[in-house]
Formats: C-alpha cells, structure tokens, sequence
C-alpha cells in the first residue's frame, strides 16, 4: 500500500512594474494594511539582478518628487533610488493600455494591492 501526503502550501501571486533599472513588486503574501501607519500597504523594490533593495509604503497619490517615496522596512536606501521609483511611478502602465484605458504605474500598482488584499 503506498499512502500519499500533500502539503499545503499558500499560493503567493506577485505583479511585477519594470522600468528605470528597478522593479516595483506587489506581493499577496505581505501587505499591511492600507492607510496604517504602523503596518502599511507596501511594495516591495527589486533592482536589475532581481535583489531586494527597499520597500515603499502604497499611498493613494502618485510620487512626483524624491521626497514623496515613503520607505517601509528600509533603513539606508541606495542613493537616487527615490528618483527611480517616481519616474517608473509616473510613467504609464503598459498593462493599463493593453486594457484599453489610461493609467499610471502606480495606479497599477494600487489596483493590483487591492486586488490582493480587499477581495
């Protein structure tokens, strides 16, 4: 007799945004909560080889300067990253166009957190 055990395991969905040398990922398994402060919506900051550089807090409006990226988890960011991260913030989502309407990465990015974390 041959008895077969699964394991479970959790199912963890990532949408990843691609742009100016890093990625913005947005993970099902690591949320928060948004609008707290003491554990918030947050996305996770990939540079080119697919490491961990940061973690940003998801906020309803879009970076426009350096100063608007509010870091989570994230004690000394490498420098210039914040510039990175608005200029893919603000550039449009190519997932947004192939939808047929307009929208901004991190529109996306929101979206995709609530997708996740409000259903």
């Amino acid at each position: 007799m041959v008895i077969l055990k699964e394991n479970q395991q959790a199912l963890v969905e990532m949408a990843r945004f691609r742009g100016f040398g890093i990625t913005i990922e947005v993970r099902s398994d690591d949320h928060g909560k948004f609008g707290n402060n003491d554990s918030p919506a947050h996305a996770h900051i990939l540079d080119n080889s697919g490491k961990e550089v940061g973690q940003i807090v998801l906020v309803k409006d879009t970076p426009k300067k350096a100063t608007d990226v509010i870091w989570h988890r994230t004690p000394n960011p490498p420098t210039g990253l914040e510039a990175s991260i608005v200029k893919l913030a603000n550039s449009k989502s190519k997932a947004a166009q192939k939808a047929g309407r307009s929208g901004t990465v991190w529109q996306s990015a929101l979206e995709q957190w609530f997708v996740f974390h409000e259903n």
